[in-house]
């Protein structure tokens, strides 16, 4: 009986080291359980703070520029194509929302993991299954209830991030086109300021030989303005010229109608003293010029049929050569017709030339061929 007994205290002993050592354990499992419960409704509190509390709704209007998609040509474009890059912009994706609020009432209701009800007496229990009796881990006032509402709500921010993502990506290939776009028109832009740059040289060198055309136009028109005085002068002194010359021509004509008196009264002269003399009368007094060109015609009028002939130097020394005065002679007038010398007239020379070698001549009747002109050469045959 005695051995019994120890037999039974030694297995006491060894039953009370192992129930103290499970207590132990079983405690710091306890304590382990509890700070991880309490851990995670921590988090679960911060974490749901960070979960929007509900779906932005955008509520204003689109009022942002399209970008002008036409072609940039030499031409005014009032109404140019546009974009509609904003229409399928999501602006309810740029709206901040708020944080789910976890308060005092939600904390608590984390910690309910059993769902209760009230019995008939008005108790609180646990809520059983009617089937099997089962306690209910989920329904209203449970952590299951919290849990999957901030689960749905981290759904929604989740699907409203990846249209972000997609928006963001809509956005980057907008900037894409956008800073193309902006890359050929920094390019053309750069050649047209060169262009221009070329442009406003070539204006500036043309305006300065504007400038020095238009003085050399200001000087033409003083160096106009002074022949135009001159011309009025010479032709002052033309008419004034011409004016002594059909004085001159009526004197020529009157010295002429003398000429030809005295030479009769010559002839009959000689007639009646009985001598014949070494020559006829025409020799009397007459000028021999040699053959060739003489002079040229300087102007005429063929309506008062005469004109001023330009004689050489020599012809003026043959024709002055003679001391016993100056006799009417006749010469052509010719002109050179594609290369060939043809007669234009015959002229009558009825004054001696003066000191600039000018002279009269009559235009004799009959002869003409060709109009007179200025120029056309005088010819002694």
């Amino acid at each position: 009986m005695g051995t019994l007994l120890k037999v039974f205290t030694v297995i006491l002993l060894i039953l009370s080291i192992a129930v103290t050592w499970l207590g132990v354990e079983n405690f710091n499992k306890r304590e382990e359980l509890i700070g991880r419960t309490q851990t995670l409704e921590k988090e679960l509190t911060r974490l749901a703070g960070t979960i929007e509390n509900a779906a932005p709704v955008f509520d204003g209007f689109n009022n942002y520029p399209e970008r002008d998609t036409s072609a940039v040509e030499e031409r005014a474009v009032n109404e140019p194509d546009r974009d509609n890059f904003w229409d399928d912009y999501k602006h309810s994706l740029e709206i901040i929302t708020t944080a789910a609020d976890m308060t005092r009432v939600n904390q608590e209701q984390l910690k309910v993991y059993w769902q209760m009800t009230k019995d008939e007496k008005g108790n609180l229990v646990y809520a059983r299954n009617a089937t099997d009796k089962r306690k209910i881990a989920n329904g209203k006032g449970t952590m299951h209830v919290l849990l999957d509402e901030v689960y749905g709500k981290a759904v929604d921010q989740q699907k409203r991030l990846n249209e972000t993502r997609t928006q963001l990506t809509a956005i980057r290939n907008e900037l894409v086109k956008v800073i193309d776009l902006l890359n050929d028109e920094k390019q053309s832009h750069r050649a047209s300021k060169v262009l221009i740059k070329t442009q406003r040289e070539n204006i500036g060198r043309l305006e300065v030989e504007v400038d020095g055309l238009k003085g050399q136009v200001a000087k033409l028109e003083r160096d106009i303005r002074d022949l135009n005085d001159i011309i009025t002068d010479r032709e002052g002194t033309i008419k004034k010229q011409a004016d002594d010359i059909a004085t001159m021509d009526i004197q020529i004509k009157n010295q002429q109608v003398q000429i030809d008196r005295l030479i009769s009264e010559l002839d009959e002269y000689r007639r009646g003293s009985g001598r014949s003399g070494g020559g006829s009368s025409n020799d009397i007094g007459a000028i021999k010029l040699t053959p060739g060109d003489k002079g040229k015609i300087v102007s005429f009028d063929e309506s008062l049929a005469f004109a001023i002939i330009q004689l050489t130097d020599t012809a003026k020394a043959e024709i002055t050569a003679n001391g016993t005065g100056f006799t009417p002679l006749e010469l052509m007038v010719y002109r050179k017709v594609n290369g060939v010398e043809t007669i234009v007239n015959r002229i009558r020379v009825v004054n001696p030339p003066n000191e600039n070698n000018l002279a009269v001549a009559d235009i004799v009747y009959g002869w003409k061929q060709l109009p007179m002109q200025a120029g056309d050469i005088v010819v002694n045959q």
